[in-house]
């Protein structure tokens, strides 16, 4: 079956403008209600950020203030430091010489005994200074038991590089004897705390 359409050119080029109209207006229409959905979820959001930055804010007020609380202990921690500073400088590093001596005299072999003890830590500007030593001066019966003396004298942990100045036979109330010096390093003793236990005298 044919159809002939009797109508003329220009209805029909009408009609189909119409159709492509509709059809632009279709597309702008879907295409504006989907910016308008996005500006609505972008607004929404806007607003959930708008009151996270205020609870934020609120917390950072909170936060300064109770900083504000706790500046005036940083002055009086300040205060102390520098209290202890001074005290540290006066009081410098001392040793703990009842524990120094209680172990020298634990470290003496039976055989040997001291006829001298010098000890020299000397202290410049509240610090001690390298080279405190301790001199040892003492009779033995042979040279082995001076040697003997020296390598336990490495044992005593506040004492260092140990060295045996001269070990001479000699005589002593008729007794043929070994007379020894010994001198040995020692280390500086620990800062100045105030706080620290004072049960061991200095």
């Amino acid at each position: 079956m044919v159809r002939i359409n009797l109508l003329p050119p220009e209805i029909i080029e009408a009609r189909n403008r119409r159709r492509r109209s509709l059809k632009i207006m279709s597309a702008v229409g879907v295409g504006i209600l989907a910016l308008g959905a996005v500006f609505a979820f972008l607004l929404v959001d806007s607003w959930g950020l708008k009151d996270e930055l205020t609870d934020l804010e609120v917390e950072r007020i909170a936060l300064e203030s109770e900083i504000r609380e706790y500046e005036h202990y940083e002055e009086i921690q300040a205060e102390v430091d520098a209290k202890l500073e001074i005290a540290n400088a006066a009081m410098g590093r001392m040793q703990y010489w009842p524990t120094v001596l209680t172990e020298i005299g634990t470290f003496i072999p039976q055989r040997v005994w001291l006829t001298d003890l010098a000890l020299n830590y000397p202290h410049t500007n509240g610090e001690a200074e390298v080279g405190g030593s301790v001199l040892f001066r003492g009779l033995t019966y042979d040279h082995p038991q001076t040697a003997q003396w020296l390598k336990r004298l490495e044992g005593i942990e506040q004492l260092a590089d140990a060295r045996c100045r001269f070990s001479a036979e000699t005589v002593h109330r008729d007794v043929q004897l070994v007379s020894f010096e010994l001198n040995s390093k020692l280390h500086p003793g620990p800062e100045y705390d105030p706080m620290a236990d004072r049960s061991d005298s200095r």
